[in-house]
């Protein structure tokens, strides 16, 4: 398994997923060229903010 870099960080992951991933990144982008959220997944309520989806 490759390390891929991730919000700055490595990380060790496998081509298929670090591929979805950027293919979502880019998509999110497409869609919401302005939205401010590091995260990974985002919502309506948190695309205009930088507050994660929810917690843990």
């Amino acid at each position: 398994m490759a390390s891929r870099v991730l919000g700055g960080l490595s990380r060790p992951m496998e081509d298929y997923t670090a591929e979805r991933i950027a293919n979502q990144l880019a998509y999110r982008h497409h869609r919401r060229p302005d939205s401010r959220n590091p995260h990974l997944l985002g919502s309506r309520s948190t695309a205009t903010t930088a507050a994660a989806v929810g917690t843990y």
